[in-house]
């Protein structure tokens, strides 16, 4: 067996030696973050949704479905937040 294979053996020994009561107040604590993530993300759909709303009233978004296609440049753009440091920002490739 190689190392990584043997340290998740290990692993898996020892959590099954946990007590019942533990794995139960683990399972439980995960039910509750869990319950508060779900809740969370509904505030923020509701808060997204009024943002809309406003913008939308104050026209802040233009929609034009007649778009003549041989005046318009046409590009893409990509966002990739892989290299991002936690907390910071990056403007021109140079990290705050």
């Amino acid at each position: 067996m190689r190392y990584e294979e043997l340290k998740e053996l290990l692993k898996r020994i020892e959590f099954n030696k946990t007590e019942p009561e533990t794995l139960s107040k683990l399972i439980e604590s995960a039910q509750i973050k869990g319950e508060k993530a779900q809740k969370e993300l509904r505030n923020l759909r509701s808060l997204t949704g009024k943002i809309v709303d406003v913008l939308g009233v104050k026209d802040f978004f233009r929609i034009n479905n007649k778009i003549d296609e041989t005046k318009v440049e046409k590009f893409a753009l990509g966002i990739d937040g892989s290299f991002q440091l936690v907390g910071g920002i990056a403007v021109n490739g140079i990290y705050f």
